[in-house]
């Protein structure tokens, strides 16, 4: 009795052993690498505790945490405070008819709850700062510089294009 495999066959099996092996190593390194990290938008600017924890590893996340929980109350009136002023300039806007003088009072209203949170925020960022070690100050000063060199490059960029469309 013949047993050995047609060559249509072995073919077949090889390449369902490299694709099951390639989604093996798929799911592993997403396994071992964890959920990629979301929320970067403004949660994720440079000077936020998210930031700063993000950038010095999980070590300092649990820190993190419990020093945004005693900043707590001064986010969560903030927040509402950014809703409202959103809601009231939606209601502005949809109105039958503009009102200038109301959207921009509600406009300087949100700018200055803006600024709140601003302040909230940098406030929990001086407290953690104030805890971590002088090794993880310097690493995100690091980030910081490579952050503005970024900046720095894409706004030349942005100049060198500007200049050549004239």
């Amino acid at each position: 009795m013949n047993t050995a495999l047609p060559r249509k066959w072995k073919i077949t099996l090889i390449v369902s052993l490299a694709l099951n092996l390639f989604l093996i190593a798929v799911i592993a390194t997403a396994v071992i690498k964890g959920p990629p990290f979301r929320g970067r938008g403004l949660a994720m600017a440079p000077f936020s505790m998210p930031w700063a924890a993000h950038v010095l590893g999980k070590d300092t996340r649990e820190m993190a945490r419990d020093i945004f929980r005693s900043h707590f109350r001064e986010y969560s009136g903030v927040r509402e405070s950014l809703l409202a002023d959103s809601r009231t300039l939606a209601q502005i806007l949809a109105a039958p008819q503009f009102d200038r003088p109301k959207f921009e009072a509600a406009l300087a209203k949100l700018w200055q709850d803006t600024g709140t949170a601003v302040t909230a925020n940098h406030a929990a960022m001086a407290d953690f700062a104030e805890k971590i070690s002088p090794e993880q100050r310097a690493e995100l000063a690091k980030e910081i510089e490579k952050s503005v060199d970024r900046r720095e490059r894409r706004f030349k960029h942005w100049q060198e294009r500007r200049e050549n469309r004239q």
